[in-house]
């Protein structure tokens, strides 16, 4: 389970998330800056007491790799999504972000340049959780896992 954890100190701070796969184990990281606070999960995003969960199935496709699409930085902090493409020919690429139950939260086409192309979608409003970013050229298509914390 990918659990969130807040480093800071009084002018810094950042969230890393560790997977969590069984009970006792450490994490390390290397840190840029002097440590003094660590709070877990601190968008209150993982499920606690008297919350319930439900089952979701979706019908997601099998991911794609005809596209090299990187998202940066994932986790996404405040909704801000940019994703970074390299593209080998001008065109367009439209972009579709999709909730776990397969519901289309938006979506947006962009005009790409040959070579880096760094595209961003607005997210903000968008809860805390993992969404699926699909993208669609005249190169081919791929889908991106994104969380959002």
């Amino acid at each position: 389970m990918p659990v969130p954890v807040r480093f800071s100190n009084g002018s810094q701070d950042t969230v890393l998330v560790f997977n969590h796969t069984f009970s006792g184990q450490t994490f390390t990281a290397d840190l840029p800056f002097q440590v003094e606070n660590v709070e877990f999960d601190p968008e209150l995003w993982l499920v606690s007491k008297d919350n319930t969960v439900s089952v979701v199935t979706t019908s997601e496709e099998p991911e794609s790799n005809t596209l090299a699409l990187k998202i940066m930085p994932n986790p996404v902090k405040n909704g801000q999504i940019n994703a970074v493409l390299e593209s080998q020919v001008d065109g367009e690429i439209s972009l579709w972000l999709q909730s776990a139950d397969g519901k289309t939260l938006m979506s947006r086409t962009y005009p790409l340049a040959a070579g880096k192309n760094t595209l961003s979608l607005n997210g903000g409003s968008l809860p805390a959780g993992v969404y699926t970013l699909h993208a669609q050229t005249g190169e081919g298509a791929t889908t991106k896992k994104v969380v959002i914390y």
